[in-house]
């Protein structure tokens, strides 16, 4: 709740969500439309909160469609097509690099956008083609 305060106070970005991920980074998920408020002009935001917190952090708008939502989550990655059907995700990823880039290094990448997404929506699986 602490750094939950935190960062509303120096950022004045309204906050849906913060936890800490696997690679030991916070993820902060703002709501629609504070993205910008959030990062701060030439992400003078990241850095402070960075510097004060001591961990690596992510800064993600949240989207009601699980599509949008999961755009924002790979950003700056720019798949060809994210595409769901029926609880399944399919993210066709184009060339090798970011084909390589959204599964990781034995699947973590591909793992931890699976978990953050099971938080916020009801999807079985996510594949990457």
């Amino acid at each position: 709740m602490k750094i939950i305060s935190v960062f509303e106070t120096m950022t004045g970005a309204r906050l849906k969500d913060c936890f800490e991920n696997k690679n030991q980074q916070l993820v902060f998920v703002v709501e629609p439309g504070h993205m910008g408020k959030a990062i701060g002009k030439n992400a003078v935001n990241v850095r402070k909160l960075e510097a004060l917190l001591k961990k690596r952090i992510k800064i993600l708008e949240f989207n009601e469609s699980v599509i949008g939502f999961i755009a924002n989550l790979i950003y700056p990655l720019k798949p060809m097509d994210i595409v769901e059907n029926e609880g399944e995700v399919v993210i066709t990823g184009g060339d090798v690099k970011t084909k390589g880039l959204l599964i990781g290094r034995n699947f973590q990448n591909l793992e931890e956008t699976k978990s953050i997404v099971n938080r916020y929506f009801r999807i079985t699986n996510i594949k990457v083609v």
